[in-house]
């Protein structure tokens, strides 16, 4: 989801709030904030809000807070028509893996494994995938035809995401 002001991360947030059952005073006690600071931060009274304290907000809600950085070249090609972005995005279903910290030594392995073996994380794990189906006797669909799968690693948690495209 695209961002494009302060406003629209705390309405965001707000949405949380309201799905996950949370008050202001939850968000104060879990982050050790005064309430009118709580307030002040979801109702866009402070001035440049900073990520230290976007990260510890979301922290307090029990989220994660991700930045992604996209080239606008990349932006401007991606979403010069909206009706066929939209039907693309139908037809790709995503599976992803993250390694937390206490997991994270699997994911620092792999990362390894991949950095010796000069093998690139698509190719492994494409492998491992049809590998592991095709032991188990998983057929194919004939409804169904891959077309790639997209692998991610990197960041403070390593992850790995798949993304299939079904034609």
């Amino acid at each position: 989801m695209k961002y494009n002001n302060i406003e629209d991360i705390t309405k965001m947030i707000k949405h949380i709030m309201i799905d996950d059952n949370l008050k202001q005073k939850d968000i104060a006690i879990k982050s050790g904030w005064s309430k009118q600071t709580v307030s002040n931060l979801l109702n866009n009274r402070t001035e440049n809000i900073g990520i230290n304290t976007l990260h510890d907000l979301c922290e307090s809600l029990g989220y994660e807070l991700h930045i992604e950085l996209i080239k606008k070249w990349c932006l401007m090609n991606m979403t010069y028509n909206k009706k066929a972005q939209d039907k693309y995005r139908e037809k790709t279903i995503v599976f992803a893996t993250k390694y937390y910290p206490t997991d994270i030594t699997e994911g620092k392995r792999l990362k390894t494994y991949l950095a010796q073996s000069g093998q690139s994380a698509n190719s492994y794990i494409k492998g491992l995938i049809k590998a592991n189906l095709d032991s188990k006797g998983i057929p194919y669909s004939d409804d169904m035809d891959i077309d790639w799968l997209y692998i991610i690693i990197g960041g403070d948690t390593l992850q790995v995401a798949y993304y299939m495209i079904i034609r």
